[in-house]
């Protein structure tokens, strides 16, 4: 596993940016991406927050975030950017798992990203003292569990678990759509007048 995340040469006025690796296209986010915009490059962030700045920044054309990322009004109410569309798309399955395969095995830790925080509650033993620690991305949430090792479990993507070949233990939400927003930089020019 590289959590080193792969940022690819850009032609700006044909790039979208957004959380994941551009290359796997695992997270959620790339996977819209790719589907919805095939003839972009892709460019990859480690965070929402640095895929907006490579669009305030003029590295990439297009921005793209989901509407469940719980600060997604930072985008919205930021001067620099402007929504330009929003559309609905399937994600995959948010499903859970763990290193040692075992769904009742007891963990010390498990990791997610902040927009599957109310699916917590369903996974099993979450009243029993679990330490649940916030990730980048659903990929990173991964690649945090299995760098843990043992008695750590995640919640993540199925695409996330099919590209490393592991086991799912418990799908926690199918397949749904989702809400999507595409920003680009404000035409400082047209804004001044």
């Amino acid at each position: 596993m590289n959590s080193t995340i792969e940022y690819i040469a850009l032609d700006k006025a044909d790039s979208i940016a957004t959380l994941g690796d551009s290359q796997r296209s695992i997270t959620c986010s790339q996977h819209v991406a790719k589907e919805n915009y095939p003839s972009f490059s892709r460019v990859g962030a480690r965070t929402f927050e640095e895929a907006a700045t490579m669009v305030k920044d003029g590295r990439a054309k297009l921005f793209l975030v989901p509407g469940a990322y719980p600060a997604i009004a930072n985008f919205l109410m930021d001067e620099d950017l402007v929504l330009v569309k929003a559309f609905k798309k399937k994600i995959p399955a948010l499903v859970f798992g763990n290193t040692l395969n075992n769904i009742m095995a007891p963990l010390e830790t498990i990791y997610h990203h902040p927009a599957v925080t109310c699916l917590l509650p369903k996974v099993p033993g979450y009243n029993s003292g679990t330490r649940f620690v916030d990730s980048s991305s659903n990929e990173a949430a991964f690649e945090a569990m299995m760098k843990h090792g043992e008695r750590a479990g995640c919640i993540s993507n199925r695409i996330v678990f099919d590209y490393y070949d592991r086991p799912t233990l418990l799908t926690l939400r199918t397949e749904r759509d989702m809400s999507w927003n595409v920003f680009e930089r404000r035409n400082l020019s047209k804004k001044d007048k």
